[in-house]
């Protein structure tokens, strides 16, 4: 991946979708909030692990902050589906592993203002909650959830813009 890529990112990366026609259920809303944040945190766990010393704060920072706002709202939504009745959990994350992986190998060396970059655009991609926007279920605790998550959301982004905005440059 290049620099110029940055501005591209996801082209070629798999992320889960709500049909924009279609109104999901509540197993299915519920399964693809899940499936993409536990992207998020999959490439936050990847980056540690593949991150030079220079980003390893940037990254441990961003984690905690998953961790914080997400790691309740994951337990709590896979108990949600199973009073649903969805019988099965949503393995499959997206992006795919293999392709987490792959991100995580091409930013080894990545400087934390490149990090912050790439990891605002992966998680706009992967986060769906405001995409799914006036989406109302018609069960109280799945309406919460969504809501709980899409609070979440919008603050972990917030996190992000902070850091790129103290990550930017100063002009001379």
């Amino acid at each position: 991946m290049t620099e110029n890529s940055d501005d591209l990112f996801g082209a070629e990366v798999r992320f889960a979708a709500v049909p924009g026609e279609e109104i999901p259920n509540n197993a299915l809303a519920l399964s693809r909030i899940l499936a993409a944040e536990r992207g998020v945190r999959q490439l936050y766990q990847s980056l540690e692990k593949a991150a030079s010393s220079e980003g390893a704060f940037l990254l441990g920072a961003l984690q905690r902050d998953w961790e914080k706002r997400f790691g309740e709202l994951l337990s709590s939504g896979e108990s949600l589906l199973g009073q649903l009745g969805h019988s099965r959990r949503e393995e499959q994350v997206l992006p795919l592993p293999a392709q987490i992986d792959k991100i995580a190998a091409s930013l080894r060396e990545a400087v934390p203002p490149r990090l912050v970059k790439v990891l605002e655009a992966f998680t706009s991609r992967a986060l769906l909650c405001s995409r799914l926007v006036p989406w109302v279920s018609d069960v109280q605790e799945v309406f919460d959830h969504f809501k709980r998550s899409l609070e979440a959301e919008d603050q972990h982004m917030a996190v992000l813009d902070l850091f790129s905005e103290l990550l930017e440059p100063r002009g001379g």
